[in-house]
């Protein structure tokens, strides 16, 4: 039966009216508040708010009249896109000089002035990586340094830093990235060869420790990073993200 129908489209009889109750309205609007407070509402977020309203028995005007309540505080959605190349997180080693290589596309309006991120290796900080003027509908490369120094999975997590060319600020954080260090990296091996009694010795084809040839990285394999805004604390939220001597809050 079509949600509000007041009849069943299979035998014709009359259906009883669906009761909103205070409780499932409620629960309705701690769903629609998590959901607005995780970065908005994407298709997949909405279609269970739909299944979700329907089981309730929640109408499409207290729908309405929630959204219209909290989405004035819900974080507008990020105008950039984060990626990462996997393929140099398949060469990460315990005493490695590893790379992991973040993409950030800028699809907003304004270029972004400043760029920065700051990354986390299963909790410990990694040295801030920043990059130059972004404009928009380009790309720049986050080049990220890390010698790992236990062996097993670990989580990369993060925060990105921005200020576009208004000196407005804004903060996305990202985590779940994990990735796999192998248990050795490369090691220096010392060989001691007594070759005093060889009258010629020909080394040319000897091979002491040698390990995977080098070689230029990849274009690479680029995978998105979902970004969550990083809300502030109270109501002064997007004054104390500005750097914009010239901007001006007026309350109403």
């Amino acid at each position: 039966m079509r949600d509000g129908a007041a009849f069943c489209g299979g035998c014709g009889s009359r259906q009883p009216a669906p009761v909103e109750t205070p409780e499932a309205v409620r629960r309705y609007r701690e769903v629609v508040a998590r959901f607005l407070g995780d970065g908005g509402l994407d298709g997949a977020k909405q279609g269970q708010l739909d299944e979700l309203r329907v089981r309730l028995s929640v109408s499409l005007a207290t729908h309405a009249a929630l959204l219209a309540e909290l989405e004035p505080e819900s974080p507008p959605p990020p105008s950039i896109r984060l990626s990462i190349d996997v393929v140099t997180l398949a060469h990460f080693a315990v005493g490695a000089r590893c790379l992991a290589r973040f993409k950030v596309e800028n699809d907003g309006p304004l270029a972004l002035e400043t760029l920065s991120l700051q990354a986390r290796l299963s909790g410990e900080a990694l040295p801030a990586v920043e990059a130059a003027t972004l404009f928009p509908g380009r790309a720049s490369v986050l080049p990220l340094i890390v010698t790992p120094e236990v062996a097993g999975f670990h989580e990369l997590s993060g925060e990105l830093r921005l200020v576009d060319l208004m000196g407005e600020g804004s903060r996305y954080t990202f985590s779940d990235i994990h990735v796999r260090v192998g248990g050795e990296g490369p090691k220096v091996q010392v060989l001691n060869i007594d070759q005093s009694a060889a009258r010629v010795v020909d080394n040319s084809r000897s091979s002491f420790g040698g390990g995977s040839t080098g070689g230029l990285v990849s274009h690479g394999d680029w995978q998105p990073v979902p970004l969550v805004t990083a809300r502030e604390q109270g109501g002064a939220r997007r004054a104390s993200n500005s750097t914009n001597a010239r901007r001006v809050e007026f309350a109403v």
